[in-house]
């Protein structure tokens, strides 16, 4: 398997040589076979060993409410949450929070609130953002290549959706 040719340059800008592409494929998730969980393994938000500037340039592009989960570098063990935020939140536009391990589960660093699994935990911030500045959404962007367009949904086709995300849409803006 190979890196699509726009990832090449933004690569290189982070010292990665083509030599090291299998090494960075694995890292990127492009191979997931050693994701232990199945779900975890088929989930497209979730990408393992994606380093934390590499997210910042994916979300950066994409929606308020996008997000990926990764691997914390900097805590072993645990998850980070990048969530593309509103401005006003944070200057850069993306926060990142530290999802931690319990032995019942996993929970967001801050919140008592613990979710079986990390399935569960991101499919109640799409409906709830808790502590969150907004609600997350999958990312959308072509120009990530771990990211196809059997990955998108057509949530904005259901009129009901569309109401209910201007409604988000209003409410979010009202905090400002």
């Amino acid at each position: 398997m190979s890196i699509p040719l726009g990832s090449l340059g933004f690569m290189r800008n982070y010292g990665i040589e083509l030599k090291d592409q299998e090494r960075l494929e694995s890292l990127m998730c492009l191979d997931r076979s050693h994701i232990e969980d199945e779900t975890l393994r088929h989930a497209p938000w979730y990408q393992a060993g994606i380093p934390r500037e590499i997210a910042l340039e994916i979300l950066q592009q994409e929606e308020i409410g996008s997000f990926i989960v990764r691997d914390s570098t900097t805590h072993p063990g645990c998850f980070a949450l990048s969530v593309r935020v509103p401005k006003f939140e944070n200057q850069n536009g993306i926060s990142h929070y530290l999802i931690l391990k319990t032995q019942k589960g996993v929970k967001l660093k801050g919140l008592d609130k613990v979710w079986t699994n990390l399935t569960a935990l991101v499919t109640h911030h799409t409906v709830m953002p808790e502590m969150l500045p907004c609600t997350l959404r999958l990312p959308r962007n072509s120009n990530n290549p771990t990211f196809k367009d059997s990955d998108k949904d057509d949530r904005e086709d259901d009129p009901d959706y569309q109401r209910l995300a201007d409604f988000s849409t209003m409410m979010s803006q009202l905090k400002m």
